[in-house]
């Protein structure tokens, strides 16, 4: 379980916290937040694919990620796995209702391939977004929630 805590803390001179001072809130955070989640992903390194593969994701493009996720993505949809990817990207994943749906996210392009796949009937769907266009983010929680929803 990952909480967020608001609050003061005392540090010690090698930068660690030490002790809390005062709490001011307390949050529980959803299985899949995505903040923290692309937080996660700030501490990989180039090579973190079996130790000689795999770039790591800019921390900015991150930042950015995060942003646009929180701007564009409605609270009620259901959040996506993330993961990185080699190429230095991160990929997010969705299972709905017999749809298996993933968003490949080019962080320095701002840009996304959206593929999904209806599991009984072999229905394939593509489609490249913008993900620094609103509409785009638009598109996406209108399919993600026709998913949910059990729509076709």
């Amino acid at each position: 379980m990952r909480v967020l805590l608001q609050g003061v803390g005392r540090y010690g001179r090698d930068g660690k916290l030490q002790k809390m001072e005062n709490i001011k809130a307390l949050k529980v955070l959803k299985m899949n937040d995505v903040a923290a989640r692309l937080e996660d992903l700030k501490a990989l390194r180039d090579g973190w694919l079996d130790g000689d593969k795999g770039f790591a994701p800019d921390k900015k493009g991150l930042d950015w990620l995060a942003e646009a996720f929180q701007r564009g993505y409605p609270d009620e949809l259901p959040l996506p796995y993330l993961y990185p990817t080699a190429e230095g990207g991160v990929q997010a994943e969705w299972s709905l209702n017999g749809w298996e749906i993933s968003l490949e996210i080019d962080l320095e392009r701002k840009h996304g391939e959206w593929h999904a796949l209806e599991m009984t009937t072999e229905t394939e769907e593509e489609k490249s977004l913008k993900l620094d266009e609103p509409d785009d983010w638009q598109w996406l929680a209108r399919e993600i929630a026709r998913r949910m929803r059990g729509e076709t």
